[in-house]
């Protein structure tokens, strides 16, 4: 298994301790991301929009290939009012950076519009696949 970690050209990191099975790639996922068979996004689309999430999503979705899996850590909002820490995160993101945690529906139509089929979507972890049409035809290609 290889790994890939990839972010801002700006960010710290010590890319001698990565050792020789992952590598650093350097740049946005506004633009592009590297191909892989399981991408991982921690804590990341809750910090945008959904627009920008979209946009996010679409880039992976550009280089995954069709049998790729997409996996989100991230909070999911619960049904009710009880309290939920991914209910405090939501407000604490909408008022830092515009951003949001989502309930399932909000995720399973955020990742329906870039293409992904949620196939779990638990606390704190959403897994998806590419996703296909009635038909066999690949969505979001």
């Amino acid at each position: 298994m290889r790994g890939i970690a990839f972010d801002l050209p700006e960010t710290v990191r010590d890319e001698s301790s990565f050792g020789d099975r992952c590598t650093f790639v350097a740049g946005s996922f506004f633009d592009a991301v590297p191909a892989g068979d399981v991408f991982v996004l921690s804590t990341i689309l809750h910090d945008w929009d959904d627009a920008s999430a979209l946009r996010i999503l679409r880039t992976v979705r550009a280089a995954a290939g069709e049998s790729a899996r997409l996996v989100l850590l991230e909070g999911v909002i619960e049904p009710g009012n009880d309290p939920d820490g991914a209910r405090w995160l939501d407000l604490l993101m909408l008022t830092i950076v515009a951003g949001r945690d989502r309930t399932e529906r909000q995720w399973r139509e955020l990742l329906a519009g870039a293409g992904f089929e949620p196939v779990r979507c638990g606390p704190g972890v959403i897994e998806a696949r590419f996703a296909e049409l009635p038909g066999g035809a690949a969505a979001c290609r």
